[in-house]
């Protein structure tokens, strides 16, 4: 079944005066429990193609559609519950609060919409399964890069989501922890999360269903997988090792 379909979206930006686009009519879809990566260089567009997959901007031509619901059709207060309840979404950088203990952050999305029950044992549940439940009490000032990166992830995690997105989700982790998310992100797409990262770790991508690759805002689907990983720092997915559509 397919969960996530975008028809050739397009984010066009003004820089010195000039526009160019940052999405270039990508089109992909990804199904229940099928994982895809996303390759590329910094610049290439991958959190700008991830930001317009879970509405957090919108495209200046294409469509997004969440399990059949076009996010783009949708008022503002519907798209926010949407997004909360069917959607987690790991951005790049430091995103937790500062004023809220870890865990704290992680229940934040429990909160966010009406529910029934309590969040403390659910959260720290998911904590353990990324081995930092030990810090659920800790302030984000205090924790390492790698530590912020998964309590961010747990707080993606807190709902539950049909759809996870996950913005270079091994970076500041050791081999070791990145192997173990990674596990983790598997078992998530075995249980029937559709699961989208982008990523410059070859560890990453190796874990997933399928690998794609953007360059100068247009995505590939890369035949050979770790094509991009090779030689060329453009990690441009013309040529043979590269098709389309996605």
């Amino acid at each position: 079944m397919t969960l996530l379909e975008a028809n050739h979206l397009t984010k066009r930006f003004k820089r010195g005066g000039i526009f160019f686009e940052a999405v270039s009519d990508a089109s992909l879809s990804i199904g229940a429990g099928e994982m895809a990566a996303i390759i590329g260089r910094s610049g290439s567009g991958k959190t700008t193609l991830l930001n317009l997959l879970t509405g957090v901007i919108q495209p200046d031509n294409g469509e997004v559609l969440i399990e059949s619901i076009s996010l783009y059709g949708l008022p503002e207060t519907e798209l926010a519950a949407l997004r909360n309840q069917r959607i987690g979404y790991v951005p790049q950088g430091r995103s937790l609060l500062g004023s809220l203990s870890a865990i704290d952050n992680v229940r934040l999305p429990f909160y966010l919409s009406a529910r029934l029950g309590g969040s403390r044992q659910r959260a720290l549940s998911i904590m353990r399964d990324l081995s930092i439940d030990h810090l659920a009490d800790s302030q984000p000032q205090i924790l390492s890069g790698g530590e912020l990166r998964r309590v961010a992830l747990a707080r993606a995690l807190m709902n539950s989501p049909a759809l996870l997105v996950a913005d270079e989700p091994t970076s500041d982790l050791d081999e070791k922890n990145a192997s173990e998310l990674m596990d983790l992100l598997r078992s998530l797409a075995s249980s029937g999360t559709a699961i989208v990262v982008a990523t410059h770790d070859r560890l990453a991508a190796s874990r997933a269903d399928r690998v794609l690759s953007m360059a100068e805002g247009v995505l590939s689907r890369l035949a050979d997988p770790m094509a991009g990983f090779q030689a060329s720092p453009q990690m441009d997915p013309s040529g043979s090792a590269a098709e389309r559509p996605c």
